[in-house]
């Protein structure tokens, strides 16, 4: 099929040569793989830049100088971190409810926003 060195791709199934671009050519002409066959009018994996949760919480104790033990109204414990950036401004206090912006991927911490 193709000449030189011969890789074996596992996800594909195809055996292609260690230039980059001739399995690449084989890749587009699977049908399953292009945007017409599946209808769509844009790209197959489209996700925005970055996907965050913002929660109320209330701030119950003092972990280190920027990181404290807080509660969602749900019951769920976490760590809120205070940014890097925003250590200049005012820090708040123990008991304090604010707003606190979370990972989807990850619920066990979460950013201050001050």
């Amino acid at each position: 099929m193709f000449s030189g060195g011969l890789t074996r791709f596992p996800i594909f199934g195809k055996t292609a040569g260690k230039s980059s671009e001739l399995w690449k050519g084989e890749f587009f002409r699977i049908p399953a793989c292009t945007a017409e066959a599946c209808l769509y009018d844009e790209p197959l994996l489209k996700m925005n830049a970055r996907e965050t949760i913002l929660l109320d919480a209330l701030l119950e104790a003092v972990i280190d100088s920027h990181a404290f033990r807080a509660v969602l109204e749900n019951g769920h414990v976490f760590t809120a971190y205070i940014a890097v950036r925003d250590r200049d401004k005012k820090l708040p206090k123990t008991g304090a409810r604010v707003k606190v912006e979370m990972s989807p991927y990850n619920m066990s911490a979460g950013r201050v926003i001050v």
